[in-house]
């Protein structure tokens, strides 16, 4: 009995001695456990410090860019315009991105020629020898600039030649060597000259012969004034954006005209174009492609004796070069633009992302495909970029980048199936970055939809899935340019003669502006074509199809 009690007592010292032992063990893994804690939150907090480094860092190579840019153009200012090919060369380090192969031959080219190039300063100073620039001294870099213009398209008056001779009593004795040719350009006001027609009429076997006058359209028949008046007066006010009144003390220093003459002169002469009017808008709608828009025209309300807000709609078709205005007395509602696209025959619709243009091919039953505008995205975070540098920053980095593709793809001059090639691959790539970066900030700040950049993140996210139709497309825009430079025109006769007198002066305003807006897109001049229109005498199986801006031959 004894000796089982020493047993036990050994046995019971031999279970203390594990216990502790164990005590010991969970106290060092409990250690453990709470210093893989810390590491995983210093892993944690190293992870979040890297990833503000990187956003830190891509701001950083956004204002690299920016600086990179604002000293191209700097370089430029103080340089002078260098060429397509020098171009290249200094853009080579964006132009790797979208294509490094091309980009190393630019460079193998460019640095070839600057090699082969000869030494302009060889010779100077009677051909002494001079010292070796120092290594630190660029070489200079050869640039293709462009010659001296000749001014050749400027027409010589040979009423104008003038001979100019020595004094006589010098050319005693004196033998002619040779004559040189000096020439300056001068420049006359514009003048009014009355031209008189003598129509002699004669009588044979009881009938009368007389001559026909030079065809002038029916509007202007019983006023005596010529289609170059008609044509100088609307290109003076829609072009040049001269005020009716403010040209009517032009033409008083010359000849006396009443002001209610000379809104006639424009009136009838707009009206004399509405067969030109309505065939640019049937060409503009044929079309595969438009681009749209609106502008404000201030219209005044007589009956309220005050002017209220109207709109004008600007269709444009990139493929023909030509647009036109529509105004359905000053209308911004989504029938006026229903209306149109009621009778549009094509697929591609781009806009500014307005609200009316959501639902159009739901509302007129057609198959659209509609894009919106990078521009109207980039300008919103460009106004965020105060008060959210680094958000604003990383978005306008990557929507830079794909205007910096279509800029190449532009300065290249590439075919549009080229142009979709590379859109295929590299907007792509941007646009799938430029999304999930959307969301994941959109995830990460979280900002209410009420401030400026949750709008502007929500607003391109919401039209951000139209982009990717440019992916299959090479003749598609990323903006709606087109359509914004077109209603310039509108904006700076808005600021000149302010306003339009009823809801028929709107309607002929876009008329001559659609047709003056046509002929700049043309690269032709308005006031000749305006005159070739009105002076051109209708023929058998004639149409105003061969009157339109890009088909005309003068």
């Amino acid at each position: 009995m004894k000796c089982n009690r020493i047993e036990l007592e050994q046995l019971m010292e031999t279970i203390e001695g594990f216990r502790r032992q164990h005590e010991g063990d969970m106290q060092l893994i409990r250690t453990l456990v709470a210093q893989h804690e810390q590491d995983e939150q210093r892993i944690n907090s190293l992870l979040n410090e890297l990833e503000l480094s990187r956003r830190e860092a891509e701001g950083h190579a956004h204002t690299i860019s920016e600086m990179a840019e604002e000293l191209s153009k700097l370089k430029r200012m103080l340089f002078g315009t260098s060429s397509e090919k020098s171009h290249d060369h200094e853009n080579n380090g964006s132009d790797a991105v979208i294509n490094d192969q091309e980009e190393q031959g630019l460079q193998s080219d460019s640095k070839t020629k600057r090699e082969s190039a000869p030494d302009d300063h060889a010779g100077e100073e009677g051909g002494s020898h001079q010292d070796p620039a120092p290594k630190s001294v660029k070489k200079r870099v050869w640039r293709n600039c462009p010659g001296k213009r000749d001014y050749t398209n400027v027409e010589v008056d040979d009423n104008n030649v003038v001979v100019l001779e020595p004094d006589s009593s010098l050319l005693k004795g004196a033998r002619l060597m040779k004559t040189e040719e000096h020439w300056r350009i001068f420049y006359k006001p514009g003048t009014f000259y009355k031209v008189v027609y003598k129509r002699r009429i004669y009588s044979k076997d009881g009938m009368v012969i007389s001559p026909k006058l030079p065809w002038v359209p029916e509007e202007l028949r019983k006023r005596r004034c010529d289609p170059s008046l008609v044509a100088g007066i609307l290109v003076n006010k829609y072009c040049h954006h001269i005020p009716l009144e403010r040209q009517l003390r032009m033409f008083s220093d010359r000849f006396e005209i009443a002001k209610s003459t000379l809104h006639d002169y424009a009136k009838y002469g707009i009206d004399a174009l509405e067969g030109l009017y309505q065939a640019i808008r049937e060409k503009v709608l044929s079309g595969d492609r438009i681009n749209v828009d609106e502008t404000v025209q201030f219209i005044v309300d007589g009956d309220k004796h005050k002017t209220r807000n109207g709109y004008d709609w600007g269709f444009i078709s990139p493929q023909f070069k030509l647009m036109y205005f529509k105004t359905d007395n000053g209308s911004r509602r989504s029938s006026v633009l229903d209306e149109e696209i009621k009778e549009y025959a094509g697929r591609f619709i781009q806009n500014d992302g307005y609200k009316v243009y959501e639902n159009v091919a739901e509302r007129t039953e057609k198959h659209l495909v509609q894009v919106f505008c990078m521009a109207h995205i980039r300008r919103k975070f460009w106004d965020c970029i105060e008060y959210h540098k680094d958000v604003s920053g990383q978005a306008l980095y990557y929507i830079n980048r794909m205007f910096m593709l279509e800029r190449v793809c532009r300065k290249r001059k590439l075919k549009p199936d080229e142009v979709a090639r590379k859109r295929s691959v590299y907007l792509k790539l941007y646009l799938d970055r430029f999304r999930e970066w959307i969301n994941r900030t959109l995830d990460t700040i979280k900002p209410s939809k009420e401030s400026n950049i949750g709008r502007a993140l929500n607003y391109a996210l919401e039209r951000i899935d139209s982009f990717y139709a440019l992916c299959n497309n090479g003749l598609l825009e990323l903006s709606n340019n087109i359509a914004e430079r077109s209603m310039r025109g509108h904006t700076l006769g808005r600021k000149n003669y302010l306003f339009v007198q009823n809801g028929e002066s709107a309607e002929r305003t876009c008329k001559i502006y659609s047709i003056i807006e046509s002929c700049k897109m043309c690269g032709i001049d308005p006031y000749k074509y305006i005159v070739e229109v009105l002076t051109r005498s209708p023929e058998v199986c004639m149409s105003y199809e061969e009157l339109l801006p890009c088909n005309i031959k003068f």
